[in-house]
């Protein structure tokens, strides 16, 4: 990362990450007040920053990477996985980070399965305020349909995977055909379908969790840029 990069995003960065991760454990939500204040921050430091005619070739990158993070939330938001809030809070913490390459576009939503996960089971473990509440559908199979063509994208499938997986929850009357295209899929790629099955198989056990409390999003999606602002991504 550039130098004029940590000067201008990282203070703002930690600084909206800390107070969307207070705000959400205290009151459970992230307020639209919040997410104003970033996206104008955001618009100043993006000013200054690109009118260096050196970064200038960046913007294109900058506005792809925006508008793939805008769709990515709205998704999951459609399948119901994160709630209004996470949506406005992603979307405008994508706008303080400049990924390198197309290939990091997924890192933060990736960072943010992994360390969400994570606590999920943590917390089922520690607390035991739980219930396993297992159903499976054949839609959940989607990833393994789409599996053989993964490696064409030139992204990690894991994030991929995990939408399609939630996705497919809501394909009720498609399951049949689902089911189907998922066999032909693993007879056209066993290898890849199995990689699918098993990222299935971690989502639908994470899924079949039901808390009796709160485990709010902020923390993890904060971390999740800061990452990627920092180091890099994956």
């Amino acid at each position: 990362m550039q130098g004029a990069e940590l000067f201008l995003f990282v203070p703002s960065l930690l600084f909206f990450a800390t107070t969307a991760s207070y705000l959400d454990f205290r009151y459970r939500k992230i307020p639209n007040a919040l997410v104003v204040r970033i996206l104008a921050v955001s618009v100043i430091l993006n000013s200054v920053f690109f009118s260096d005619f050196t970064n200038s070739g960046k913007m294109g990158i900058f506005f792809a990477f925006v508008i793939v993070s805008a769709l990515i939330s709205l998704l999951l938001w459609l399948v119901d996985f994160w709630k209004p809030g996470d949506v406005k809070f992603y979307t405008a913490m994508s706008t303080l980070i400049h990924p390198t390459s197309s290939s990091q576009f997924l890192t933060p939503l990736l960072c943010f399965l992994i360390l969400s996960i994570a606590a999920t089971v943590l917390e089922a473990l520690v607390t035991r305020k739980f219930e396993f509440r297992p159903r499976f559908s054949p839609g959940m199979l989607l990833p393994v349909v789409i599996s053989p063509f993964m490696a064409s994208l030139g992204v990690s499938a894991f994030p991929i995977f995990f939408m399609l997986f939630f996705l497919g929850q809501k394909l009720e009357k498609l399951k049949v055909p689902i089911a189907a295209a998922a066999l032909v899929a693993f007879l056209m790629s066993p290898a890849r379908a199995l990689q699918a099955l098993a990222s299935t198989f971690i989502f639908f056990l994470v899924s079949s969790i039901r808390f009796k409390g709160h485990l709010p999003s902020a923390p993890f999606i904060s971390a999740s840029f800061i990452y990627l602002l920092v180091w890099g991504g994956i």
